[in-house]
């Protein structure tokens, strides 16, 4: 690291001391650096890629599908191992006594469930050997018209204790809290494809006016991805993906994104733009300016004033990011806001380069729900 690079790490930690990003919990502003000579090029793919939200796997399971099986069956070995779950009575113990959730539970509700999923399970067997039959045919194509395939998924976390679903075990881990994949594909020197599904289920808040910051797009004139977009039209419009949820749940997407830019990183930036799971924007401060993305300004409905106007539920804590806004604002360019996550919990960057082209900010965490 740059002796110019760590001393402006060093002022950036030492203006952020005892600052809380406050949402719907607290959390702290940490210091963020990228090393170029370290780390080579920064962009966004690169990021998520170092920090895990990024992951490249095997390609035989692009939509997810089996994960969702996998899913099921965990749940089948569950009722092998605990035959009870379908015959003991609800028990209620004291707060101090460790019994599985479980045991709360009417009877007639976990019979139900059984035969509810039962009968999911089913369906999902179904479909699954119809949707690898369509990836197949998808794959087929991309393989004559395109090279390096790769496959990544797209993940975050929520980090901490939470009970495990089946076992009722109180665990520390990064859990999966929402999941899907993307894949990647070069078509030839100046063109890469990229197809990620397009979620309907997205919680996050809308700021007033966007300034989006998103990879220019390859326009399809040149003949050989008109032709490869022609042929993969009608095979990814019967194709269903499979998206993990909010921890154990699922959702169905039939919404997809194919897209084409110039290289990997580029069209990965799109698809996760496009996908929902990443949004970024011209920095306004960590405050992230407009309501919707208040940060430390915590408005509930309700709280107007006589003009209509926002009052602050924390109104001593007013300009308390000024003094760190200022420092990142003299010292880098390029300066943005990338927040990653669509559901409840988010990551959030405010990163700029600065003139050694070190990138560098500060990062935090926000729940939004």
């Amino acid at each position: 690291m740059q002796d110019d690079t760590a001393q402006l790490i060093a002022l950036i930690d030492s203006s952020i001391q005892g600052l809380l990003f406050r949402t719907e919990a607290d959390y702290a502003l940490k210091p963020f650096v990228w090393d170029v000579g370290m780390q080579g090029e920064f962009n966004i793919s690169r990021l998520l890629q170092a920090t895990v939200n990024l992951v490249a796997v095997e390609p035989n399971d692009f939509l997810s599908w089996r994960e969702y099986l996998e899913d099921f069956e965990r749940w089948e070995e569950f009722l092998e191992q605990n035959p009870e779950y379908l015959t003991h009575q609800e028990m209620h113990y004291g707060a101090d006594v460790d019994i599985p959730i479980w045991m709360t539970t009417p009877i007639e509700q976990r019979q139900d469930s059984v035969r509810q999923r039962a009968e999911q399970y089913e369906v999902a067997q179904a479909k699954t050997a119809i949707m690898e039959q369509r990836y197949q045919t998808l794959l087929e194509v991309l393989q004559a018209h395109a090279t390096n395939l790769q496959v990544y998924r797209v993940v975050k976390y929520d980090e901490g204790e939470y009970n495990d679903h089946y076992s009722n075990d109180r665990r520390s881990s990064k859990y999966v809290f929402e999941s899907f994949k993307i894949l990647v594909a070069r078509v030839n020197d100046d063109c890469w494809i990229g197809i990620s599904p397009i979620r309907s289920y997205v919680e996050f808040p809308t700021r007033p006016t966007l300034e989006k910051f998103l990879a220019q797009r390859i326009k399809l004139n040149q003949a050989e991805t008109q032709e490869l977009g022609a042929k993969l039209k009608p095979i990814l419009d019967g194709i269903t993906f499979i998206g993990r949820q909010c921890y154990d749940g699922f959702d169905e997407e039939n919404h997809y994104a194919c897209e084409f830019a110039a290289t990997e990183d580029a069209v990965i930036d799109r698809l996760l733009h496009l996908s929902h799971f990443l949004n970024t924007w011209e920095f306004e401060g960590m405050s992230l300016g407009g309501e919707g993305l208040e940060g430390v300004y915590d408005y509930v409905e309700g709280d107007e004033d006589a003009e209509g106007h926002y009052v602050l539920e924390y109104p001593e804590e007013e300009g308390k990011f000024d003094s760190i806004d200022q420092l990142l604002r003299s010292h880098l360019k390029s300066l943005r806001i990338h927040i990653v996550g669509s559901i409840s919990i988010f990551d959030i960057y405010a990163v700029g380069q600065a003139q050694n082209g070190d990138w560098l900010g500060v990062s935090t965490t926000a729940v939004w729900t």
